[in-house]
Formats: C-alpha cells, structure tokens, sequence
C-alpha cells in the first residue's frame, strides 16, 4: 500500500507545532534546573555522600558524582598536530526466522587515520557469518539461550572492542613505540555494557572476560580508548540532580543542563558514573 504523503504532511505540521511549544516549556525548565545545580556548587561532597547512600536503595538507578566544582568550565586543548588514530563500529544483520538457513551476520566497519605531515587511511569492513550451533546459541549444561536481541548487540560490541584491539596492535603499536606519536583507539556508544546488568551470570561469564581482556590488552599497549556519542541521552548526572533538588529533572537532556554555560570548545565538571548493581 503506498503511502498517503498528504494525511502524512497535515501530521507533520501538528508535530511542528507541538514541538515549537515543548521547546519553549523546556528551555524555561532547563534554565530553572541549571540555575539549581550551579546553586550547589561548592556542596559537591554532600552529593557525593546523597549518592552513596541512595544509591543501594536503587540498585537500577544511575548516578554521577563530581570529580570537581559544579561550575568548573575548562577550555578543550587543541589536538596535536601530528596523530593516528583507529576506530571500529559494526552492524549487524538479524537472524530470518523465515529463512533456509539461521544464521546471523556481523559487519565490522575500521578506520585507521593518521593526521600531520605524512596522513595515511586505510579504510576496510570485516563481514562475519555466523551459523554454526556454537555462534547461534549460548549453552549452560541443557540450558540453551539464542544469541538474538540485546546478547547479538552484545556479541558485537565484543568483536568492535577486540577489532579495535587488533588494529591498535597493527596499526599504532609501531608509530606509538618507534616515533612517540600521540595515538587513540575510538569506539561508538557507551564503554559500558549495560545489557549484561540483568544478564544471567553464566551470560556475563562469556562475553565480560573477552571485553575486559581486550581493554586491558590495549591499556598495556599505551593506547587509550575512547567512546564517542553523537547525541548523547545519559541519565547519571541527571540522576543525582533529581535526588538532590530537582525531582522531575531526569526527563531533560543532561547535555543541555551540564553544557548551557559552555561555549564551543569548552567542557564543563568532570563526573564519575556510579551504579549499586555489580557484575
């Protein structure tokens, strides 16, 4: 059935003008609720301990606690003029229910750039086919759990990570060791891996020790790693915002409450995410 382009544009004008009008409610609420945190500055050791205590009464809750004064604004240093740089992010193709075959496929995007007076790419994807009884399935003695949904996004998360861990041996070890080039390994979306919070530990006990070990390879190489978020939507500083002083704070966006002092090229208060789950 095609689509009705004209019942369709009447909805987007509605939405239009339902979001002119949320946008201006907000900007109103954000500006309250900046006001309240830049308050607070200097009180950084009471949120700290309010977080502490809170946090154990609310195991799925997330919260940040301050490294530094709430109102710290720091200009962003430039980058050096020489660098390399590597990078991974995968996609993946699910499981046909309907198909001849299970089978799932992981495509695994990577990045090497190096910038300054000799700048070199190499840009390559690495696709994986995944269909053995092995790949599709975890196993704990009879038990049997798929490997779909969020453990498919876990699985990988992992091979970005280990990818990344790879090129940073291949491509920066060598640069980084031999010519003392600045060098970081980037990686999409959070560091955390959330999804094994509610995991089953059997879960946990295959996918953590594979991501942790590769982390720790690429610490011990000197390469730091990085997450980077085009539009971020965490909750933690949030979180200890509406515990303090602003219950209803959690719905804003935290970038608009936490950057609204700053301007381009500047970063505000450096935070620490806490949570009471552990793995």
């Amino acid at each position: 059935m095609s689509l009705d382009l004209t019942a369709l544009g009447n909805q987007v004008r509605q939405m239009s003008t339902a979001l002119s009008l949320d946008g201006e409610k907000r900007s109103r609420r954000v500006a309250q609720v900046q006001n309240e945190y830049l308050r607070h500055t200097g009180k950084e050791d009471d949120i700290i301990k309010a977080v502490n205590l809170s946090r154990e009464a609310n195991p799925w809750r997330l919260f940040a606690c301050p490294y530094e004064r709430l109102d710290t604004i720091r200009d962003v240093l430039p980058c050096p003029p020489e660098y390399a740089l590597v990078a991974t992010d995968g996609s993946q193709i699910e499981k046909d229910r309907h198909g001849v075959a299970v089978c799932y496929l992981i495509n695994m995007g990577c990045v090497y750039l190096r910038y300054g007076s000799a700048p070199t790419a190499r840009l390559f994807s690495q696709p994986v086919l995944y269909y053995r009884e092995e790949d599709l399935y975890l196993t704990s003695g009879t038990r049997r759990i798929p490997i779909e949904g969020n453990y498919l996004d876990t699985r990988r998360d992992v091979q970005e990570l280990q990818t990344l861990e790879e090129m940073g041996r291949d491509f920066l070890g060598p640069a980084h060791q031999n010519e003392h080039l600045p060098v970081i390994a980037l990686q999409d979306g959070t560091l955390v891996r959330w999804p094994l919070a509610s995991a089953e530990k059997f879960v946990q006990a295959h996918f953590l020790p594979r991501y942790l070990d590769a982390l720790e390879r690429l610490r011990s190489q000197g390469i730091p790693v990085a997450s980077y978020i085009s539009r971020s939507r965490s909750t933690e500083v949030m979180g200890a915002i509406s515990l303090m002083f602003c219950p209803d704070a959690a719905p804003l966006p935290e970038r608009t409450v936490r950057c609204a002092q700053c301007s381009d090229g500047q970063a505000g208060a450096t935070h620490r995410a806490v949570c009471a789950r552990t793995w």
